[in-house]
């Protein structure tokens, strides 16, 4: 509960201090993590994460689903996979399209989040925001000016083989 809403710092604090189990799991499946991940509590997750790194992963999928940047970013930063899937086989990339999280999707895209995977429905992110009602999300994943996010290097390790001037000439095109 003291991982619930950002009111409770103090609480959680003094239950960490005395060893309370940071990994405990809920009747739902939720550990203290995952709940202030999707209570968009980013002190919270930043407390708990590096005593939970079992749930970082989970977390960022809830955290992408409800939009909030700030608690993707800290979770990404303490090692959440951006390209984790869940038991539908869906991504967080896919959680925030599909939701119209703008923001949320901009960010993993920027930590290079596959727009390319499938789900178990053979649907990529771009797919589920246009089925979703989020037209302008959905061109933005498909857009291929969109496939190397600024500052990222040119021979970065996911797209070896597309430089800024392959980008920059489809453009021109």
């Amino acid at each position: 509960v003291a991982g619930r809403t950002g009111e409770d710092l103090r609480m959680l604090d003094f239950l960490l201090k005395h060893h309370a189990d940071a990994k405990a799991v809920d009747s739902s499946g939720m550990t203290p993590l995952t709940v202030a991940a999707l209570s968009g509590n980013v002190d919270g997750v930043r407390r708990l994460a590096l005593r939970d790194v079992r749930s970082l992963d989970k977390s960022l999928m809830l955290a992408s689903a409800q939009g909030h940047t700030h608690c993707m970013e800290t979770l990404i930063e303490r090692g959440a996979y951006v390209n984790c899937r869940s038991h539908d086989n869906q991504t967080p990339l896919m959680y925030a399209a599909g939701k119209g999280h703008r923001e949320a999707v901009q960010l993993l895209l920027r930590h290079h989040a596959n727009r390319f995977a499938l789900d178990e429905e053979d649907k990529t992110a771009a797919d589920r925001a246009g089925a979703a009602n989020h037209p302008a999300l959905a061109i933005l994943l498909r857009d291929s000016a969109n496939l190397i996010p600024p500052n990222v290097p040119a021979n970065n390790e996911f797209l070896p083989s597309l430089g800024r001037t392959a980008v920059g000439s489809d453009r021109a095109s």
